[in-house]
């Protein structure tokens, strides 16, 4: 039993011959599909990392602002909307503020950071007099 997986061992080792034109068009299409689908996954990945690095940079703005706006008398703060562009790490981000004045005692803000059209966050607070 053991001479004869040992002459098929050496008879598929020891071909003479070299591969066909066939084994080479498979085996490199089969190195493409695996080579493809590894960048599409690296891809992917550069661009969620992206994604989150905006959303954090766009919360940290918002919570400027908001911080910002709660150093502000009650009484300064007037109901109305503000748009200003704000540049932070070399990206530009839109910053809208809304104050809404629900009574007299009671105030509404609202922080909301665009990039390129898009609504990265919304950050809303009540402030009381």
């Amino acid at each position: 039993m053991s001479k004869k997986i040992n002459y098929i061992i050496k008879k598929i080792f020891n071909r003479s011959r070299g591969m066909t034109l066939l084994e080479v068009m498979v085996s490199v299409t089969m190195l493409m599909v695996i080579i493809i689908s590894v960048m599409n996954f690296y891809i992917n990945s550069i661009n969620t990392i992206r994604y989150v690095e905006l959303k954090e940079i766009a919360l940290s703005l918002a919570q400027q602002e908001m911080e910002h706006l709660k150093t502000i008398s009650f009484n300064e703060l007037t109901s109305g909307i503000d748009e200003k562009n704000i540049f932070k790490n070399n990206t530009e981000f839109k910053c809208k503020i809304e104050i809404v004045e629900i009574d007299s005692r009671v105030k509404e803000i609202t922080i909301i950071i665009y990039h390129e059209q898009e609504k990265l966050i919304v950050l809303k607070n009540r402030i009381f007099e």
